[in-house]
Formats: C-alpha cells, structure tokens, sequence
C-alpha cells in the first residue's frame, strides 16, 4: 500500500527531471550522436536491424530514433526524444524496484539521487542507447521481482520480451 505523499513526491520528482532533462535538448549533435545519425538512423529499417559493424550502434535506440525522426523531423531534439523518455522512466522504475526492498522513503531518496544526477541528466539528453539499457534493465528486474513465486507463463513472457528488447539496444 502506497502511503498518501508518494505519488504527489515521485510526480515531482519525474517533474524536477523534465526540467533538468529538456534545456539543452536542442543543442548541437556531438560527435558520437552524428555517428548514430548518419551512419544509423538514415539507413533503411531494414539494413538497420541487422547492422552490428559498430558498437556505436545501439540498434533498438536507432530504430525508434528513427521514428522519432520521421515524426518530429531531423532535429536533435527528436534524435534525443528516446533517451530523455527513458530517462525519465529509469527514474520511476528505480523507485518501483527499490520500494518493496528499502521502504517508501529509501526509494523516493534514490530516485531522487537520479533525477538530479549531472551523469544521469548528460545521458538522458544525450543521442544513444544507454538510458534505454537502464530503463529496460530496470523493468525486466521489476517483472522479475514481481513474478517471483508465480507460475504464469505471460508473466515470464514479458519478462523475457522485455530483456531481449534490452539486449538488443
């Protein structure tokens, strides 16, 4: 049972991490995240998923960059949008992981840690794949930790679904 103050605190918490995630969102590409454009993101889907010639390709973060792309145009802020939305996800799941182990208070303290983290704020505005690692890792350990005991085949079956979309980032 979540006590009263918990989600008025991790709603602000995943607010403050808006805030912190979107000034610089729109700021010139670096190096590695031209990389990723160039030689990725403009590839067909199909040559796309199948690419494995550099470990600069992230190839999940590239496909949905890609959709971004499409979408919202070729902006940096669109070839980012993935990596600040699981960014800000990791934070929600970090506290939905820990709170059953640490305690309501434990949990809200470590998201918060994150969502003011300089590193965490640099990857999460930052065009690759390591923010979806985090976030997909945290979900399947949460699906884990919930299905402990269980014996329901799509449970595991998420579970397993969520961890290969992992490993293919």
């Amino acid at each position: 049972m979540l006590a009263y103050w918990e989600v008025p605190a991790v709603f602000f918490l995943l607010s403050v991490a808006v805030v912190l995630r979107l000034p610089s969102i729109n700021s010139p590409l670096w190096y590695d995240e031209v990389i990723t454009l160039v030689h990725f993101v403009r590839q067909p889907v199909v040559q796309l998923i199948g690419d494995y010639s550099s470990f600069n390709n992230h190839i999940f973060y590239s496909l949905q960059a890609k959709l971004a792309v499409f979408v919202f145009g070729e902006q940096p802020w669109a070839l980012r949008l993935p990596a600040v939305i699981f960014g800000i996800a990791s934070i929600w799941l970090l506290w939905r992981l820990s709170r059953p182990i640490v305690g309501p208070f434990q949990a809200l303290l470590a998201a918060a840690l994150m969502a003011v983290s300089f590193h965490h704020i640099w990857f999460s505005q930052n065009a690759r794949g390591y923010t979806e690692l985090m976030a997909l890792s945290l979900a399947a350990l949460v699906i884990f930790m919930e299905n402990l005991g269980r014996v329901s085949w799509r449970s595991w079956t998420l579970f397993g679904v969520v961890l290969a979309a992992s490993i293919y980032t």
